[in-house]
């Protein structure tokens, strides 16, 4: 008996595990998407805009595990923005949405993306009204969060 208790608790371990990265690449998802949407917001993503994504990567250990996966995630969403910004919001947005039903990682996602829009000293017009609308997919007030 003890041998299959040892597997099944190494195969619940690897469920547990699982689970939390699924949650986890959800918040990534949103977090990468959602800073390169109000980055591409004023037309252009600058190069303080993408240092800050990439500083802010660097320094949340819950991203630390993707790996190539930002990669990845940094370059669809580049792609979706650039080829076709109004579907490209659209599929980001779904994205974000997906992290409403935990208000902890939905905070974190917009802060994380408020840094973005203010990595050169200012936020314009166009990305208030982003950060607004991710904020409100999001089940948070901007206000709460940022104020001009």
């Amino acid at each position: 008996m003890g041998f299959f208790n040892k597997m099944f608790a190494k195969k619940k371990a690897e469920v547990k595990t699982m689970s939390v990265n699924s949650e986890n690449r959800d918040k990534m998802e949103a977090m990468i998407g959602g800073a390169l949407l109000v980055a591409y917001a004023d037309g252009n993503c600058d190069d303080d805009e993408m240092l800050s994504i990439d500083a802010q990567i660097k320094a949340d250990p819950t991203l630390a595990s993707f790996g190539s996966e930002i990669a990845d995630n940094m370059s669809k969403f580049n792609d979706m923005l650039t080829s076709n910004f109004l579907m490209g919001k659209i599929k980001v947005l779904r994205e974000i949405a997906d992290c409403t039903n935990d208000k902890e990682a939905a905070e974190e996602i917009l802060v994380f993306i408020i840094g973005v829009a203010a990595a050169d000293g200012e936020v314009d017009t166009k990305e208030l009204e982003m950060l607004k609308l991710i904020a409100e997919k999001l089940n948070l007030r901007i206000t709460d969060y940022y104020t001009e």
